[in-house]
């Protein structure tokens, strides 16, 4: 039979939930995990333990580019396949002056290479797909629905296809954007302003450039940049800073409340507007950022894909 004390181990492992990603946290909301940590205080040094490296890892598509040779910068290692590495993780790297590429590989481009290759097997030329130029037919099955096996719209986003009503490559982006769960709570609203339904209302005359083309909801973390530059001054240097603390706000509080402040005041100076309608602006358009934004440069690469998959299903089905 097992020990007593193996029972007790499993016991306590499965009081402790797989969200819990602290030891403190832990002892607040697992009850016996923290009953036996009293009765035997040398089993949770999370005191010692806490906030130290665990692993390291590699990342799988992590591009690290600097302007000299990086053992002259940071310090490096070999990766288990000898593949020179940093020892530094994405955001002290960043700190140190460095940027970090991420580089995909998607099935997807090569669905498109071998679709061409059979039309031209079948007697036909391959076609010339310009995703600058508005195809009736690509758009028309888009708004539709009929979007099974289109990459990226397949699956949970044929409502969204119908509601939208897509006419180009950024209202693709857009609708990537939106059909991520993060987002789905805004989907009812935009798509009242996008249709003529509802009013695009926004605070202040200086967020036009930021929201005009996504209906008054800073919908791209770019929205969020021009927000911080046209609204506050901001160079895009600070701005982003913002981008960066917004998507992480739960992790720097006294960060992000500096920064509030910094933004109600710039944004005062510059526009002539109380401190609390400059406030009024973060809390409306920034605060809740957070939750759904998304980089708009990858969405629009992701929809140009899109677009060539849809043009190939609607012309060559």
């Amino acid at each position: 039979g097992r020990s007593a004390a193996a029972e007790i181990g499993d016991a306590i492992a499965d009081s402790i939930s797989d969200e819990f990603s602290r030891v403190t946290t832990a002892l607040e909301q697992a009850p016996l995990f923290a009953e036996y940590a009293k009765q035997y205080p040398e089993l949770a040094q999370h005191s010692i333990l806490g906030g130290k490296i665990r692993s390291w890892a590699t990342h799988a598509a992590g591009l690290i580019i600097g302007k000299r040779p990086l053992h002259e910068i940071v310090p490096i290692r070999k990766d288990t396949h000898g593949d020179l590495c940093l020892e530094y993780e994405k955001e002290r790297a960043e700190e140190a002056g460095l940027v970090k590429m991420d580089t995909l590989g998607l099935e997807t481009l090569d669905v498109i290479s071998k679709t061409c290759e059979l039309i031209e097997l079948n007697g036909k030329s391959i076609p010339d797909i310009n995703p600058n130029e508005y195809d009736q037919k690509t758009y028309d099955m888009i708004s539709n629905g009929d979007i099974s096996c289109v990459f990226q719209l397949a699956g949970v986003s044929a409502p969204v296809c119908k509601q939208v009503k897509p006419k180009s490559i950024l209202d693709l982006a857009i609708i990537t954007a939106l059909i991520r769960p993060a987002a789905k709570e805004i989907i009812p609203d935009f798509v009242k302003v996008r249709n003529g339904e509802k009013d695009l209302h926004l605070m202040h005359p200086s967020l036009e450039r930021a929201l005009n083309a996504t209906c008054g909801f800073a919908l791209f973390e770019e929205s969020l940049m021009f927000i911080a530059a046209d609204v506050a001054g901001w160079n895009f240097y600070e701005a982003d800073g913002l981008r960066k603390m917004t998507k992480n706000k739960g992790k720097y509080p006294e960060k992000v409340k500096a920064l509030r402040e910094k933004f109600a005041q710039d944004t005062s100076k510059k526009h002539g507007i109380s401190i609390e309608e400059a406030d009024n602006i973060w809390s409306f358009y920034i605060e809740n950022f957070g939750g759904y934004g998304f980089n708009r440069s990858h969405a629009v690469l992701y929809s140009l894909i899109t677009y060539k998959t849809a043009y190939l299903k609607a012309h060559y089905p």
